[in-house]
Formats: structure tokens, sequence, C-alpha cells
């Protein structure tokens, strides 16, 4: 399994270990990131081995560079050159053993932890190294955390054409200004790390949206793009009346979110009551480049993506490029918000309140172009 592992990682085909069953439910650099660590803890050399601390650093933190990895050890050589065959077996389970237990506590530990960092695409075309466009760019990254310590949405443009680069960033309605900076500094971050070389990318976070190209895109509604993340967990009681409750409420939210598109950064929550014990949240958001009908248009195509992805399910979000929606069945948004409505009474009888559930797995509805 080790000498196969490295053989694809050499090959660029790593991604040939995963069962194809997981082809829809992950992202790409997270898995090959895992990869990168796994070889990495099994190198021949004890010296350049991580410690346990240094993996729990590059497993929670993509501004962490990577060493390369060495081809590993396949077997332990005797005090007098020879083969100890005694260790041959043992040696291979137990680097077999601990290459399976890191690429599935990697996976498995980002579906159950919660991360701000959410999804990226990049685009195709890509620029030369030391370039007048990636000094453009580099502008644009330095620059942009900056502003966001007093902004929560920012567009601008860096260069001269051909060689300009157009950005923005939109961090969400309802956190402040370090936040806000922190979120933008960690997208600007990614970019060498996500889409080197890349033209143009679009980072999601929690907090932000972070986006660059080399074509002008302010105040054009982009739908050419959509991501969709899930809960895994499903709602076990009056699930028909569940979806509808769903659907009417972020269709409510939208609607605010454009009315306010001059007010508050395209910025709305609400809070409705399910049952007695299930209350449902949701939040939309446009980027602030957009004018209310364009936001309204853009919310209005995001929330029909909602039941291709999220049927049934206690949480969910579809991201476009312009605007994004979620809902959850706990407080996920940092805004003082009124009392939820009076309960409806549910046909069947309530289940018991849910716990915060674990975040979900990343679908994919398109590519970035």
């Amino acid at each position: 399994m080790l000498t196969y592992a490295w053989k694809l990682w050499k090959n660029g085909t790593s991604l040939e270990l995963l069962d194809p069953i997981l082809r829809d439910n992950y992202s790409r650099n997270e898995v090959l990131r895992c990869i990168h660590i796994a070889l990495l803890c099994v190198q021949e050399d004890p010296s350049r081995r991580p410690s346990m601390t240094s993996i729990v650093l590059m497993l929670n933190s993509y501004s962490t560079t990577l060493p390369l990895p060495r081809e590993p050890a396949s077997f332990m050589h005797s005090k007098d050159g020879g083969i100890a065959v005694d260790n041959l077996f043992n040696m291979f389970s137990y680097l077999t053993f601990l290459f399976h237990i890191l690429l599935c506590f990697f996976i498995h530990g980002n579906a159950q932890t919660s991360d701000p960092y959410t999804f990226h695409s990049c685009l195709p075309d890509n620029f030369t190294k030391n370039t007048a466009y990636q000094s453009s760019l580099d502008l644009l990254s330095n620059d942009f955390p900056t502003i966001a310590a007093v902004k929560t949405f920012y567009s601008t443009s860096f260069g001269q054409p051909p060689d300009s680069v157009y950005g923005l960033f939109q961090c969400r309605g309802d956190v402040n200004s370090t936040i806000c900076e922190n979120c933008v500094a960690e997208a600007a971050r990614n970019i060498p790390l996500f889409c080197p070389l890349s033209k143009g990318a679009l980072f999601w976070f929690d907090e932000c949206i972070f986006r660059y190209s080399n074509n002008p895109f302010f105040s054009q509604l982009s739908i050419n793009v959509s991501f969709a993340l899930l809960n895994t967990a499903d709602i076990d009681v009056d699930k028909a009346r569940f979806n509808e409750l769903v659907m009417s409420l972020l269709t409510d939210t939208g609607d605010r979110a454009a009315d306010n598109a001059l007010v508050n950064g395209s910025f709305a929550t609400q809070v409705v009551n399910f049952t007695s014990d299930v209350t449902l949240y949701a939040l939309a958001q446009c980027t602030g480049d957009l004018s209310t009908q364009s936001c309204r248009e853009c919310l209005a195509n995001v929330i029909e993506t909602i039941p291709i992805c999220c049927t049934n399910k206690l949480g969910g979000r579809a991201l476009f490029p312009s605007c994004y929606v979620r809902y959850e069945v706990y407080q996920f948004f940092n805004l003082e918000v009124q009392p939820p409505a009076t309960p409806t009474p549910p046909l069947l009888p309530p289940p018991p309140s849910p716990p915060p559930p674990p975040p979900g797995i990343f679908r994919p509805l398109d590519s970035f172009c």
C-alpha cells in the first residue's frame, strides 16, 4: 500500500487511492494535503518525520508550508547491513496502518469539526511568475486585509491592462472588523496555496467572500459557479412541512437582504420555529457591488439549488460568486435576533432537540469558469 501510494504521488495521481464512493464528498486539495502529510509521517529518516504537534498544525492551518516527502522506507536494515527479515512484515504493516489512520483521521475529522474555510475555485488561465500581473496580485493580497479592518465590502483594481487584477471582498454582515480583517487575510494567504499562478480565484469562508480575476466583473451578476454544503443529518418528523418552511424562510430572508442592498450590504437574517423544540435560522447575503434587482435575482437563483442539495437536511447552504444563503437548526450568526414566531403545531410529536450537528459534505454543483 505504501509503495503504491508513493508511486501515485510521484505520478501526480494520488487521488486514485480513494474509494470512488467518496468522489463527490471531499475537497481535492484537502485530500492531497492529507496524503502529503501521511507520506511525511513515514519517512525513512526519523528526523524528517513531523512531530504530532506539527501534524495537528498542518491539518488545521493551510498557511503552513509542507516540505516535500522523500521515498518512504519499505524495509529495515540490520546492524551488519543485511535485511532484518523478521522485522519486514511488522514494519510494513505498521507503516501501512499509520498511513491509513492518518488518511481516515483527516477525512473524518474535516467532516466532524468546524472550519471557517468553506470552498474555493480557481480560474484555469495562468500567469507567469515575476511578471506585472503577479505584482498587481501581490498588491491586492497585501492591501485587502488592511482595508478589511475598516470596511466590510471593497472592490478595486490594481495595475494597468493587460496586467490588471480586479478584486473584491465581502464580509458577512454580522461580523466585527477584527473577524473581517482576519478572514480576508486568510483568504489572501490561501491564494498561492490553492490557486498558484491562477489569473482568478474565488474563496468562500464562513465570514467572508474573496474574489479576483484578470477580467472586470464588478456589478455583474455571477451565477456560473455554485457549491453546496449540507448537514448530513435529516429531519425525522414532518419532512414535507420542514422542507416547505425552509424554502419560504430562505425566500423571505432573501427578499429582506435585497431590500437592504443599499443599507447594510445586502444582508439579512431570520428565525422561525418549526416546532417548540426545533428552530430554523436563515441568512442571505449579496456582494456589495450588486444592485437591488441583481441581488434579488441572484438570491432567487441560489435558493433554487437548495432542494437539489439539501432536501430533508437539518442544515445547508448554497454559494454563488455574488450571493449565498444558509439555514441551520442552531444559531450560526452573531446578530441579536428577535424571538421567533409562535410555533406551528406539528402534525406528529416533535423530536427531541437536536444537538449542533456536524458540518456537512461539500457538493460542487458547477465549476468556476
